[in-house]
């Protein structure tokens, strides 16, 4: 396990500034946003904010602000933050498509684990693709905690 520290050249994000302000993109496809792929609307305004509005150094300096470290897992180099939680408050889990983690896992990592679901579909952006299976597990998420 070795620390970590962020320090990324001006340099890259120069380069991803330029690529960010060059980007073609495709014209929107038929039907529903998000039916056949991304919300070119959303993903233009996405691309823009990470251009113009983004503070690169300022989340650079918070996730400084971070206890960070490498190790090697089975031949990997993995990256993470290190900050252990106060048990105060239950934790939730709601996995797509294949696991990023098995439950095992979780279950010993969150000292309250109190709800666990595999959706059947979503993916990096699920709120916006599954609205309803989202809203649905945080019901039932919270359905037991109400007095």
């Amino acid at each position: 396990m070795e620390h970590f520290h962020i320090d990324i050249p001006q340099q890259v994000l120069d380069d991803l500034r330029h690529r960010l302000v060059s980007t073609r993109f495709v014209e929107s496809t038929p039907g529903e946003p998000w039916d056949a792929g991304t919300n070119v609307g959303y993903l233009r305004d996405l691309v823009t904010y990470w251009a113009e509005g983004y503070d690169w150094r300022e989340a650079e300096r918070r996730l400084n602000d971070l206890p960070q470290y490498t190790t090697r897992i089975a031949g990997q180099l993995v990256h993470y933050v290190h900050v252990r939680g106060d048990g105060g408050a239950p934790t939730t889990d709601a996995q797509w498509g294949e696991r990023v983690f098995p439950r095992s896992y979780a279950e010993r990592t969150y000292r309250d684990l109190r709800f666990w679901n595999e959706l059947p579909r979503g993916g990096h952006f699920t709120v916006k693709q599954t609205p309803d299976l989202v809203a649905a597990d945080m019901r039932e998420f919270f359905r037991p905690l109400r007095p």
